[in-house]
């Protein structure tokens, strides 16, 4: 039996993604570190963001910190395929979309960020956009796995 498909293990505390392909053979394997304890995966898209480039993005909970003040936070993580070879995966470290924090004069504040694929220069090419009331994170995708924030 062959299971190809997309893996995610936590060994040692430590979030990785792990691909198979279809003869249940490693092409990728990368480490995702948190910043505190619960870190996980909990969300994926699949996105196709050309005719021939695709876009796992990845919602990282970095996990929480609990001491004199509390703190968690969340990253997202574009692996793209270019040319949908998943020879050529690239992880491309991307924004923080969620904070939250309490303080011990008992401020608190949580930001929850949209996410959204659009192609915003009519390109052919979809950008990945990271939007929260005024603030807004716009990543292009430059070519070989790469993105650039403007």
């Amino acid at each position: 039996k062959h299971l190809e498909g997309i893996r995610i293990e936590k060994r040692d505390g430590i979030d990785f993604i792990v691909v198979l392909n279809r003869f249940s053979e490693k092409v990728f394997e990368t480490k995702l570190l948190g910043i505190g304890n619960k870190s996980r995966i909990f969300k994926i898209q699949l996105k196709s963001i050309s005719k021939d480039t695709t876009t796992l993005i990845i919602h990282f909970y970095e996990g929480k910190i609990d001491s004199t003040k509390f703190e968690s936070t969340a990253k997202l993580y574009f692996l793209t395929f270019p040319k949908n070879d998943f020879r050529k995966m690239v992880l491309f470290k991307g924004p923080h979309f969620f904070h939250e924090k309490e303080k011990v004069s008992e401020q608190y504040w949580n930001r929850r960020f949209t996410v959204n694929t659009i192609d915003y220069n009519k390109d052919g090419v979809k950008e990945i956009s990271i939007k929260y009331k005024k603030i807004n994170r716009v990543y292009f995708y430059l070519n070989k796995g790469l993105w650039k924030k403007i």
